[in-house]
């Protein structure tokens, strides 16, 4: 049974506390691809293989930290009254932290100095996080600063990464072998961002059978990579690591096969492309994490506020009034046709509310305004940033974000030809919102033509991308073959168009 209700993730800050760091999240450049990840196959419940825990165990034999290394672990001491603990990692890593994130925020169990804050980068593999020189760094600083931790506050990470393993060359020891020395030599870069680093826990993936891209398959992809993190703790084991290291949560299990703890992965833990969790899956992975904090002798130490609470039941309160079975928005109850759209973007860390500083409030029926629109897509994309464009935007709260729309490509400003203004405060129309997805993703039409409506607009391509893509169903259920180009978009309807559009946003 759950030791605490589910709390939707939101981006919000624990009291002071002891930083650690979890990366997984898209680097300086937008690099997206021209097609999405492929879909989920739900068929493949299975391949066969028996979890590390329910074998060979996480270290020689045993599933504990051996003692001995639980003793060499470096004291935690508050820095400036703050204990910080980060994330390291891809795209998983990034919801699956921020879900844990927004849990903590309502277990008054935790010690008020520990502040966790999410440095994971979706598209980067530990390929280019063991590259110091890569600009997934520079984001992770970025968004560890944001939460309200510098670099030198970070003494934990929790590093979750992978790669595409199934398409290395070699056998599965040498692949292997290739993983542990980019996580040993990603470790090592930490070290040097964050220079009071004393330690890293580390998981390796979920269950990835459900996945029909050959990039994303089993048991490259998962079950394998739990034996790179376990190669890489056996060498923390004998000090061949820049900072002690040890497991955290092991996250892996073969599909609907229950391993010994019950821990199971349905399909229905996972988004459209089978390899992204959805909210169920990213609620399994936080059960994990809270379990492992509040139970692991090394971490409890420093994570509780009552070291003797260690393995105790944690039972939090219900997150601003809301449990399990509703959302994190007072205005949107989950009869809402655009609950699940809504709290994926919640969870994405693409919206906050719309009321802050409570943001309890989402405001579903309210129209988006152009500067709105340039937060949801430069949050979504983690654009780099770019220079002042635009003459009218000096006062808007959404500067930064329409000067990195506007340093992509994705925005040309509202008053052509000169096109020296943003507009932020005017409504955007379906038409132009679709503009805004198709540049900021690259999609294109493809010749079709779904709509009757749309043969007139400017934005008729752009339209048609979107539909092509699946993004976009119409304005007319059920029949669906008007686009209402000139109606606005709602909030709501904002969130559905970037819900479909994640397969091209987290591939």
């Amino acid at each position: 049974m759950r030791k605490y209700p589910i709390v939707r993730r939101r981006r919000t800050l624990l009291g002071a506390v002891t930083f650690a760091v979890f990366v997984g999240s898209i680097g300086g450049v937008v690099a997206l691809p021209a097609s999405p990840a492929a879909g989920a196959d739900c068929s493949q419940t299975s391949v066969g293989f028996t979890p590390l825990t329910d074998s060979v165990g996480l270290y020689d034999a045993s599933n504990a930290t051996p003692e001995s290394h639980a003793a060499a672990a470096p004291s935690i001491e508050p820095i400036d009254g703050v204990v910080g603990v980060a994330s390291l990692g891809m795209s998983n890593a990034k919801q699956e932290w921020a879900a844990f994130m927004s849990t903590a925020s309502g277990m008054e169990a935790i010690s008020p100095s520990v502040r966790l804050a999410n440095g994971a980068v979706g598209g980067k593999t530990m390929s280019e996080w063991s590259d110091p020189n890569d600009p997934a760094w520079n984001v992770a600083l970025d968004r560890i600063n944001a939460d309200g931790l510098s670099p030198t506050q970070v003494q934990i990470i929790w590093m979750k990464m992978g790669s595409q393993l199934g398409q290395l060359a070699g056998t599965t020891a040498e692949r292997v072998e290739q993983e542990r020395v980019w996580l040993e030599e990603t470790i090592a870069n930490a070290k040097v961002v964050f220079p009071n680093l004393k330690r890293v826990y580390m998981s390796s993936r979920i269950y990835a059978g459900y996945n029909s891209n050959p990039n994303h398959n089993e048991p490259e992809t998962g079950f394998d990579n739990g034996l790179s993190v376990r190669a890489v703790a056996s060498d923390a084991l004998v000090g061949k690591s820049a900072v002690w290291t040890a497991w955290g949560p092991y996250l892996w299990a073969d599909g609907t096969t229950p391993r010994s703890d019950g821990v199971t992965w349905e399909c229905s833990d996972y988004e459209s492309d089978g390899i992204h969790p959805s909210v169920t899956g990213e609620q399994k992975v936080v059960d994990l994490l809270v379990s492992f904090f509040t139970g692991d002798v090394t971490a409890c130490e420093w994570f509780l506020a009552n070291e003797q609470d260690c393995g105790a039941e944690i039972s939090p309160p219900c997150s601003g009034g809301t449990c399990s079975d509703g959302g994190r928005f007072v205005d949107v109850p989950a009869t809402n046709i655009f609950f699940a759209d809504i709290e994926w973007l919640a969870d994405a860390g693409i919206t906050k509310g719309c009321n802050p500083p409570d943001n309890t409030k989402f405001c579903p029926d309210a129209p988006v305004k152009r500067g709105q629109m340039a937060a949801f897509i430069d949050r979504a994309l983690d654009l780099p940033a770019g220079p002042d464009v635009f003459s009218d935007v000096s006062d808007s709260v959404f500067l930064s974000n329409i000067n990195a729309l506007a340093a992509a490509g994705i925005t040309k400003g509202c008053n052509p030809p000169d096109n020296d203004r943003f507009c932020p405060d005017e409504v955007v129309s379906r038409g132009q919102m679709a503009a805004f997805i198709a540049r900021a993703l690259g999609l294109t039409s493809a010749g079709v033509n779904t709509f009757v409506d749309d043969d007139t607009s400017i934005f008729e391509s752009d339209i048609e991308a979107l539909a092509a893509s699946g993004i976009t169903k119409g304005c007319n259920p059920p029949d669906n073959d008007r686009f209402c180009p000139e109606a606005s978009v709602t909030r709501a309807q904002m969130a559905a168009f970037l819900h479909r559009a994640e397969p091209w946003l987290y591939p």
